[in-house]
């Protein structure tokens, strides 16, 4: 990740009051982020950050899960599904998709995966 995107990452959590810096703590929002980021990025066990970072697992662990929160209470804005009202001209242009997919998000891309179920599951499978 760049610096640019870095801190407008910090930027966007702290104008969104999705973690709370407090005065009494220790680390500033931008540690805390990097901290998650290099234990996301990195895949690295949280003993490996408390080393790098000079911090105990304890604080390691507490900013790591305070960044996982704020970042699931920012996911509505920062994970938005596209546009609904455009169905893709594949679905549109066919009378045996579009009755059933015609409000699918997942079918944007007008790609189609062929699923059965288990025969012991076809009634409670059928529509």
């Amino acid at each position: 990740m760049n610096k640019e995107c870095f801190f407008a990452l910090c930027e966007f959590i702290r104008s969104g009051n999705y973690l709370e810096e407090s005065p009494h703590k220790h680390l500033i929002l931008e540690d805390s982020v990097a901290i998650f980021l290099y234990i996301i990025g990195h895949s690295h066990r949280h003993r490996v950050a408390a080393d790098r970072f000079q911090h105990s697992t304890e604080t390691i662990n507490r900013h790591f899960k305070e960044v996982l929160r704020a970042l699931a209470r920012a996911a509505t804005v920062l994970i938005c599904p596209p546009d609904t009202t455009i169905v893709h001209e594949k679905i549109v242009n066919s009378y045996e998709f579009h009755p059933w997919f015609k409000g699918a998000v997942g079918a944007l891309d007008g790609t189609l995966i062929d699923a059965w179920a288990p025969n012991v599951r076809h009634n409670s499978c059928r529509a």
